[in-house]
């Protein structure tokens, strides 16, 4: 499985990218008289706000649905999307937090956003909803304590 993850995310990349190409628009607008789905793939690197907890990498998959503009109206789209990450690389702990002092982290998120897109091909994208985070973390030689947290999130972003 992993080994198919990257391959699969470069080939969807390139099959995807004339349908970019195609929008003749910069910062204008298209009137979208109908919805559109939303599906995709992401991956990176997940942070821990613990002190001396290493970066994990993730990787996950984006569904979501972008809301009509009707005819003559300027400006973006509404949509609502759910995202669904898991770790591939557990990321270090280290600091001593246990017995053994040192050990691995990893975590699965669950996420429902409210997200807003400008028009055109060149658009500012802002997001807001929950996450619910599955944090495992495991030390050296020991037992794995579990831990789930409901959170605010928020970002944005150009593309």
């Amino acid at each position: 499985m992993k080994k198919l993850f990257f391959p699969t995310l470069l080939a969807a990349c390139l099959v995807s990218t004339p349908v970019f190409a195609a929008d003749g628009t910069w910062f204008g607008d298209r009137d979208t008289p109908q919805g559109s789905w939303i599906v995709g793939v992401k991956g990176g690197t997940m942070n821990n706000e613990n002190e001396g907890y290493d970066s994990a990498s993730t990787r996950g998959f984006v569904l979501g649905y972008t809301f009509a503009r009707p005819a003559g109206r300027t400006g973006g789209a509404a949509s609502i999307e759910a995202e669904f990450t898991d770790t591939y690389s557990d990321g270090e702990i280290n600091q001593d937090l246990f017995v053994g002092g040192t050990g691995t982290w990893n975590i699965s998120t669950k996420a429902l956003y409210v997200a807003y897109r400008t028009g055109g091909t060149v658009y500012f994208k802002g997001k807001a909803g929950t996450v619910l985070g599955d944090l495992e973390e495991t030390p050296t030689g020991g037992e794995s304590v579990a831990d789930d947290k409901l959170k605010f999130s928020f970002g944005g972003g150009l593309g």
